[in-house]
């Protein structure tokens, strides 16, 4: 039936399968802390970027600079098993979405839109003063919704104006 070749050839595959699944595979483990923390810092590295205190809001030329970071962090989130992660920016006047699709949206005076990614802003923003959500350590705030959660980082700009830059994470799989 089977020569002594043969099974060699069986054996020698079985040890590399082993060794491939166990020691070649990185299968990572993520920390929540850190999954958190990260958010956090990539939050602060993009107010930092674009001035926040002076703009007060995120110009079509500074997302084209951080269009790259913005993929690698959306597919660093999906990899956790977040999918349909969504980026957002909002101030009082604008906001704008970017998702793991690559696609861009953009709601110039949301209050007056119909358009429903724009009314996630409106409502967004008119329960922010009233019901900011969980504060977590490094000024993230968490608000949970029916099927997703939302980490954001508010930042003072000029005269009482606010900035809000966070993600919109969709439940696990």
């Amino acid at each position: 039936m089977f020569s002594i070749n043969s099974i060699y050839v069986l054996a020698i595959i079985l040890i590399f399968i082993i060794i491939f699944t166990t020691k070649l595979i990185d299968i990572q483990s993520y920390n929540v802390s850190k999954v958190l923390w990260d958010c956090s810092l990539f939050f602060d590295k993009i107010s930092e970027d674009n001035d926040v205190k002076q703009k007060c809001h995120l110009t079509l030329d500074d997302f084209k600079k951080l269009k790259r970071n913005l993929d690698s962090f959306l597919v660093y989130v999906n990899n956790l098993g977040y999918i349909k992660s969504q980026f957002f920016v909002i101030n009082k006047d604008n906001c704008f979405f970017y998702d793991t699709n690559k696609i861009l949206k953009i709601c110039n005076k949301y209050a007056l839109s119909d358009d429903s990614q724009c009314l996630k802003c409106k409502d967004f923003w008119s329960t922010f003063n009233n019901n900011p959500g969980k504060l977590l350590d490094n000024n993230l705030l968490l608000r949970e919704g029916k099927k997703d959660i939302v980490l954001y980082k508010p930042y003072n700009c000029g005269k009482e104006e606010t900035f809000i830059i966070g993600m919109i994470c969709q439940d696990k799989y």
